[in-house]
């Protein structure tokens, strides 16, 4: 924490980048991160959402930027990393919220070209953000990356094949990094925001009846939490706001000395080992 940091704002000075920003999860998770006094980069495809958000956080005192970028566009990630370098400092925290839903019916009926646009979006779209990041990243041996994975992509239900590979393949990749990061001094973690009520979820037909939400809000705080450097030793892990905060932290050794929160394979053990 620099001396310019508290407790309330335990980001000041700090620069973000939030993919998906206009609305839902991206949109609560940049309202936090500005209140805990970080300049806020915008991005998604949606103009009128992003200034709506942008002027949300202005008005609370906040300090935020819109980015119109559509994370399908690849070769545009270099060009919104230096935007909002431009606009804001040097990149401290990049999150990768920005993502769609499948077509949410069985994998025998799909359209093959949604099913892999699915990826081209939460997939492709994301690994060209972290990639486009981390030159800098790197070169100031600083500075972490969120990747808002799912829950889902380490389950199998009905209707979901396109949106939970893509989950799982986003949180393999997150850990794959994260080995290659080790001891740069930038971390990268997957996460989860728990089952928040959003346009997206709505579509899922298994979770039309669920109760059991969670406030889109929490992803925020466990963001702070991340980008204040309390989680950097569960760097490459997948964790959610269900965990919470002060429970992570608390068990982090553990975390770590058992392997836990990893996609790992059970097998059935060789005999004589």
């Amino acid at each position: 924490m620099s001396p310019v940091q508290s407790a309330t704002n335990p980001l000041s000075g700090d620069v973000a980048l939030v993919t998906g920003a206009s609305r839902g999860i991206g949109r609560s998770i940049a309202i936090v991160l500005a209140k805990a006094g970080a300049h806020v980069g915008l991005a998604a495809r949606d103009l009128g959402g992003l200034e709506q958000a942008a002027e949300e956080i202005r008005k609370s005192g906040g300090s935020a930027s819109v980015l119109p970028f559509d994370v399908a566009d690849v070769q545009a990630a270099d060009d919104l990393i230096h935007a909002v370098e431009r606009v804001h400092g040097p990149l401290d925290l990049l999150v990768n919220n920005a993502g769609i839903n499948g077509d949410g019916i069985p994998f025998a009926s799909s359209n093959m070209d949604h099913w892999w646009r699915v990826f081209e979006i939460n997939v492709r779209g994301p690994a060209a953000l972290c990639r486009a990041a981390l030159s800098g990243m790197i070169g100031r041996r600083s500075g972490r990356i969120v990747n808002v994975s799912s829950g889902l992509g380490n389950v199998s239900i009905p209707s979901c094949s396109d949106y939970s590979a893509t989950k799982a393949a986003l949180t393999r990749l997150t850990e794959s990094i994260a080995v290659e990061l080790s001891g740069s001094g930038v971390f990268v973690f997957a996460i989860s925001p728990g089952m928040v009520r959003t346009d997206m979820t709505r579509n899922i037909a298994s979770l039309r009846d669920l109760t059991d939400w969670d406030a889109p809000e929490a992803a925020g705080s466990l963001c702070v939490a991340i980008a204040s450097g309390s989680l950097d030793k569960l760097a490459g892990r997948f964790f959610g706001v269900r965990e919470g905060i002060d429970a992570l932290i608390a068990s982090t050794d553990k975390i770590v000395e058992q392997d836990m929160h990893v996609l790992r394979m059970t097998r059935i053990p060789t005999q004589g080992k």
